[in-house]
């Protein structure tokens, strides 16, 4: 179960750290975490990188509104306009891909920030939008279950009252007993 050879590593890590002054061990140890979940940070706060996921929120869209479509043949004009309103976002984020591009060749650094600030900006507000896309296509898609289901329901009392009703009836009430064979 156990990896001798990670072991074996990380034991020689902790005993040459335990060879350092605690004080030292410890402000390095703190620094180097400090430094790594920064760079982390900022690394998933980068225009770029929330691009990407954004646009992969974007293809999980389109694929809500694939399956809604599919779903919900009643619901084609709405899934329409929801379309639409999906399209529109692809071009924003299309958009702000072209300008991290051109943000790219900022000489002057003050220029450089205010543009990934306005950039960050836009994303944000772009993700927004596709997340309400993808509530009202989802909304439309639970709408026409219980759509469904409430059909279902009202058969099954319609079927129910039918067998009620003919546990109820005399033979003659019947309207297949009339029938001459």
């Amino acid at each position: 179960m156990c990896d001798p050879v990670a072991s074996l590593k990380s034991s020689a890590i902790f005993w040459l750290t335990s060879l350092l002054p605690a004080t030292v061990a410890s402000y390095t140890g703190l620094g180097l975490t400090s430094a790594s979940l920064a760079i982390y940070i900022i690394h998933r706060q980068s225009p770029p990188e929330k691009l990407s996921r954004l646009k992969d929120t974007i293809k999980a869209g389109e694929n809500i509104l694939k399956h809604t479509k599919w779903e919900c043949p009643r619901e084609y004009v709405n899934l329409i306009g929801i379309g639409e309103r999906l399209l529109e976002a692809k071009l924003s984020a299309s958009q702000i891909q072209s300008r991290i591009w051109r943000a790219a060749n900022e000489e002057n650094w003050k220029d450089y920030a205010k543009t990934m600030w306005e950039i960050l900006k836009s994303i944000d507000k772009c993700a927004k939008e596709v997340k309400k896309i993808q509530r009202d296509a989802l909304l439309i898609m639970e709408g026409e279950r219980q759509r469904q289901i409430s059909e279902g329901i009202e058969e099954s009392r319609k079927v129910q009252a039918a067998v009620v009703h003919s546990q109820t009836c005399t033979p003659s009430e019947f309207p297949v007993a009339s029938l001459n064979f």
